[in-house]
């Protein structure tokens, strides 16, 4: 910990967005080990991420936003409210412009998980760029937390890329290539992210905001809505299993 406290915070964002990246091609690596994953498994991880995600984006992105808001004077109208609502646009507009513009599944499936991907890793450089402004309530193991928050997401995520291609008739190592690819815009996004935040340190509380409509967002389309459809109950297990363990991680630490 010593030794990442004293990386450049530029290091420190491409770190977490490279840690994120490496979760994600762990899941997609799963195709080896496991060629058909078990239902139950799924949802309950993907409701521990889920519950991980939202607590994350009130405790380390919207509650910094609106502390940081109120202490540069800027009406909380023009600002996180602002910022979630162009999170929200960002992601409608993305998803719907590659669903629109791809009809092979596959190719659909890859294209819409790498955009997806990009907003998650904003989120990490906006919280690493937060810390590095010396803004309250963010703190080095916030930003460490809530980018765990995303790479626990993005393991099932991984799975989810490279499992349908390897049942589609792609190879274990073209699966596993290609479901790890659709994360590696997030070490990219998450050095830019970053550098926004530092450059146009005014900006904070709609990117903070921004990232934690992303989260939300990504939380309640992308991971609950499948794994309830499967198993609900197991899902609602593991949801509020990561929201305690994460909201104990936030209050504790």
């Amino acid at each position: 910990m010593n030794w990442f406290n004293q990386l450049n915070y530029i290091y420190q964002a491409l770190l977490g967005g490279t840690l994120t990246f490496l979760l994600a091609a762990l899941g997609a690596f799963s195709v080896y080990l496991f060629p058909k994953i078990n239902d139950e498994i799924i949802c309950i991880v993907s409701g521990f991420s889920g519950g991980v995600m939202i607590v994350s984006a009130f405790y380390s992105l919207l509650s910094p936003a609106l502390q940081l808001a109120n202490e540069l004077n800027q009406s909380l109208n023009y600002s996180v409210f602002i910022g979630i609502l162009l999170g929200l646009f960002f992601y409608v507009s993305l998803d719907f412009y590659f669903k629109k513009k791809t009809n092979k599944s596959s190719i659909l499936l890859l294209t819409s998980m790498t955009i997806h991907n990009i907003p998650e890793g904003l989120c990490v450089g906006v919280a690493f760029g937060g810390v590095a402004l010396g803004l309250k309530n963010l703190d080095l193991i916030t930003a460490i937390s809530l980018t765990l928050a995303v790479g626990l997401q993005n393991f099932p995520e991984g799975i989810a890329c490279s499992l349908p291609l390897y049942n589609n008739g792609y190879t274990k190592k073209k699966s596993v290539f290609l479901g790890s690819m659709s994360a590696i815009v997030e070490p990219i996004s998450a050095v830019i992210g970053c550098l926004l935040v530092i450059l146009i340190n005014n900006l904070l509380p709609y990117l903070l905001s921004f990232a934690a409509a992303i989260m939300i967002i990504v939380a309640i389309t992308e991971l609950l809505p499948e794994a309830i459809s499967k198993n609900k109950l197991l899902t609602c297990v593991g949801f509020f299993l990561g929201f305690i363990v994460m909201l104990m991680l936030e209050v504790c630490l």
